[in-house]
């Protein structure tokens, strides 16, 4: 990962580089746990003073999978709802971690102040300037992220982006629920302003739809968990993954395996072709203001939704992450 940042100031942010000098923490960041790595880039570990899988814990995760390999997840929808869905598909999973939370405003900010990702993008409004503030909102969730600054963002934390296949897993576990919490359609299990069931795509309106839905802290919604234990995975912002996320070409390709008795082993959504029929879009994200079903998130390359204000992560490790 190429360092962007002046040497001057990664100095001032890495207590164990070769500057020698303490570095007094700032609340609510805390540069003296930026620490160099063997390779010459930066991590950030939990500070001293965060309590463990609380949104200051920037590596706050929970295990999806009961066991290191898992059965039967299953994948898309019951019915087709628009052209990037269905038809349900089989698949394994092995196991992993996922951030509990979405990427916060203030783990954010430390990979910028370390220089492994790009400041904000330019003219955002006041209101959105103030959502994205790491020191009046450090534990709201980062916006504006472009997919490259969301994969350096969880690489800094010492994770990556999740694939398609691994965050529905979480969203929806091995019972194929619609929603995280199950597949009823309700109002505030999360940060949206309306939400659409499947079938018969009942919608209900929880909130104002004329007036801007503003940021909440993560976390804020516990009955929305999902069955693993990540919140926020309905409403919020959209969560970039590392793959090209779902598409119906890619769902009936999946459903043919099953038909042959076969079942993929952590599938990854491989790039669209002008013949795969796959989405235009390369993937399929939800805003806070509307949601159907569980699959929330966007995929590369980096399209028109680069700098959107809605545009966030949520990182994931493997079973055993490093200390």
């Amino acid at each position: 990962m190429r360092m962007i940042g002046n040497f001057a100031v990664v100095c001032l942010f890495a207590a164990l580089a070769e500057c020698g000098s303490a570095v007094v923490p700032m609340d609510p960041l805390d540069p003296s746990q930026i620490v160099r790595q063997p390779d010459g880039s930066f991590r950030y570990r939990r500070p001293p003073w965060c309590a463990p899988c609380a949104p200051c814990d920037c590596a706050c995760a929970d295990r999806v999978g009961d066991s290191p390999r898992t059965e039967h997840v299953i994948l898309g929808l019951p019915v087709r709802i628009t052209s990037p869905y269905g038809p349900e598909a089989r698949v394994t999973m092995s196991s992993f971690r996922l951030g509990r939370y979405e990427l916060t405003n203030r783990c954010a900010a430390l990979c910028r102040l370390a220089g492994g990702c790009s400041s904000l993008p330019a003219g955002l409004s006041e209101e959105d300037q103030a959502d994205l503030d790491p020191r009046t909102k450090p534990d709201h969730p980062a916006g504006s992220l472009t997919r490259e600054n969301a994969l350096r963002a969880c690489r800094f934390l010492g994770g990556d982006l999740p694939t398609s296949a691994q965050w529905e897993f979480a969203a929806r576990g091995t019972d194929g629920r619609l929603f995280p919490w199950g597949n009823e359609v309700e109002c505030g299990r999360g940060n949206y302003t309306s939400i659409i069931g499947a079938g018969d795509s009942r919608q209900l309106i929880c909130s104002s739809m004329t007036q801007r839905l503003p940021s909440a802290r993560v976390g804020s919604f516990a009955s929305g968990a999902g069955p693993y234990g990540s919140l926020d995975l309905a409403g919020g912002v959209r969560e970039w993954v590392s793959d090209y996320g779902v598409g119906s070409a890619w769902f009936t390709s999946l459903a043919a395996l099953n038909a042959r008795g076969q079942e993929a082993l952590d599938p990854t959504v491989p790039a669209p072709t002008e013949d795969t029929g796959a989405w235009s879009e390369f993937g399929v994200s939800r805003g806070p203001f509307l949601l159907i079903n569980p699959v929330y998130l966007h995929g590369p390359p980096n399209t028109d939704l680069d700098g959107y204000v809605y545009s966030g992560a949520r990182c994931r490790w493997p079973l055993a992450p490093a200390p």
